[in-house]
């Protein structure tokens, strides 16, 4: 979709929520542009019908190994989006409609994480632009600098630091107003913010020693109080290739030792998280930072922000959002409980963000209806396999993980399970950049022409995009996330069996494995892709 057409439909849902009427013209003819409205250029798709991520806006023959990047929706998360479609359609006032639905999905987000009832809910379109909100949390109630302390850089959000020093981070805003990447939001928020960025990896792309990386930590928090600023702390609770930085021990010292003077924000963005740890770090009073779009397999993007006590607006001063925020926030999408917040915000209805949302929580919901035990086999069965299957692999590295914990009474951070694994490729001795990772990660996503239509370069296997390790090596990543663990616990045309449903996985990552391979052969001698298969419309079963 065109910026023009994108504007034009945000645009036409204002029009139709001021005066409240009904939007069924506008819906019937728009739901393929709304649920990729209301966010950046990154919902946007090509000609293949992906984002630049891979993932379309309607299920497709795709083996989803690939969550820790974004999602394609599920039949059932397009069901849910639809419905909400429908109910717009039959209201008689589409914004009161909008409003109501999003105060469920504010309170069915609660009950499904089992959050803390004090715990409040802001919704947003995207993880980064939940960057926006707690910054100005963090900063609301007094004129202090503020020192942004993002960790891992290079393995969170691409926009993290853009938005964690207040400016925009790309050219197209969830109201669909062009602007210039890398420019204040607001002016007087921006200036008043320091940007420190902490690495989690080495110069040969290793991990640091999370003692090493706590007492950096320490240091520039530290320093930064003594300047007399404000801190916000990120603690990246499962960074891209897994890794998790700072330690919660670090985190309660600071926390203990300067309670006024560091905020401290858990990025969750990846979802990959505990429910109990998610309520400790909330009854600490720490903000959260979530998704639905990445574990859970909801359409990319749908941010959220769990606000503790302290850190609400009431608590904090705030009566306003700093001007520029109505560009990517809607009174809507904010707690019931932020009246005068609300009332300030001028911005339309973000229907997109709404459908996305609603996706994702059916999403969710199937995910928790999943026993607890059965989720636990699944998720070890992949935890076992991928290594298993991988570590001989011609040409395949895989990256040095933490270690499982099998003991339910340890806290490693908020997640114990591995549901992500990186890898490096090698071709002819040399490990292949980044560039050359996007050409696999595509072509991986591409059903080649072959014999067979069930063989393995036939295939489709949306895996996730390379992150960088260092300034020369990058990394792929193999992921689990709940849409294929529903699918694995309740799919009968899998196996009738759960163990049968787990080798049907173990056997599509033998062929996750075979096609790479394959890519990597191929460029080690001709440094070209196979030829695809026109229009493909494969499904494999």
């Amino acid at each position: 979709m065109n910026c023009s057409l994108h504007r034009s439909i945000l645009r036409l849902a204002h029009r139709m929520s001021e005066k409240g009427r009904p939007v069924k013209n506008f819906v019937d003819a728009a739901y393929e542009q709304l649920i990729i409205s209301g966010g950046d250029s990154r919902l946007l798709l090509g000609e293949d019908g992906l984002n630049p991520y891979g993932c379309g806006s309607h299920p497709n023959e795709q083996l989803a190994f690939g969550s820790c990047t974004c999602s394609t929706p599920s039949a059932r998360g397009v069901a849910a989006a639809k419905a909400i479609v429908d109910r717009l359609r039959r209201s008689r006032s589409t914004a009161e409609m909008a409003n109501s639905i999003r105060t469920e999905q504010r309170m069915r987000l609660k009950t499904l994480l089992r959050l803390p009832k004090e715990v409040d809910v802001a919704i947003t379109p995207s993880g980064t632009d939940v960057e926006l909100l707690a910054l100005a949390l963090a900063a609301g109630g007094h004129q202090r600098r503020i020192v942004n302390i993002v960790v891992g850089p290079t393995e969170v959000g691409s926009g993290t630091t853009l938005a964690a020093s207040g400016m925009h981070y790309d050219h197209l805003v969830p109201s669909g107003r062009q602007v210039e990447s890398g420019t204040p939001v607001c002016s007087q928020l921006a200036d008043r913010v320091t940007l420190k960025t902490i690495d989690i990896r080495d110069d040969r792309g290793e991990i640091i020693n999370e003692v090493y990386l706590d007492t950096l930590v320490t240091e520039v928090v530290t320093e930064a109080v003594a300047s007399d600023a404000h801190v916000l702390l990120h603690l990246v609770a499962h960074s891209k290739t897994g890794m998790h930085a700072p330690s919660l021990e670090c985190i309660d010292r600071i926390s203990r030792n300067l309670p006024n003077d560091v905020t401290i924000v858990i990025d969750a963005a990846q979802g990959r998280v505990s429910r109990r740890g998610l309520r400790e770090v909330l009854n600490k009073g720490h903000l959260v930072m979530f998704t639905g779009s990445k574990f859970y397999g909801g359409p990319p993007f749908s941010g959220a922000l769990f606000v503790p006590p302290r850190w609400q607006p009431r608590h904090r001063g705030i009566t306003t959002l700093p001007s520029g925020f109505d560009d990517y926030f809607t009174a809507a999408e904010m707690p019931e409980s932020w009246t005068e917040v609300r009332r300030h915000i001028t911005g339309s209805q973000n229907y997109g963000s709404l459908l996305r949302w609603e996706a994702a929580l059916a999403e969710m919901d199937a995910y928790y209806r999943v026993s607890s035990e059965t989720r636990l086999v699944i998720l070890r069965a992949f935890e076992e396999s991928v290594p298993e299957i991988f570590n001989n692999a011609e040409g395949i590295q895989l990256l040095t993980v933490f270690p499982p914990i099998h003991d339910d009474t340890q806290t490693r951070l908020l997640e114990s399970k591995t549901t992500v694994f990186g890898f490096r490729a090698h071709a002819n001795g040399q490990a292949l950049d980044r560039k050359e990772l996007k050409e696999i990660h595509r072509d991986l996503n591409t059903a080649f022409n072959a014999v067979s239509t069930q063989s393995t370069m036939s295939r489709r296997f949306h895996i996730g995009q390379p992150v960088p390790l260092n300034d020369d090596m990058a990394a792929l990543r193999i992921a689990i996330g709940g849409e294929m663990i529903v699918r694995i616990a309740m799919d009968l045309r899998l196996g009738v069996s759960l163990e049968e449903r787990i080798e049907w996985m173990r056997a599509e990552l033998l062929h996750l494995r075979k096609k790479t391979e394959a890519l990597i052969a191929m460029r080690a001698t001709t440094h070209a892709s196979p030829e695809p298969i026109p229009d493909a419309t494969l499904v494999v079963n």
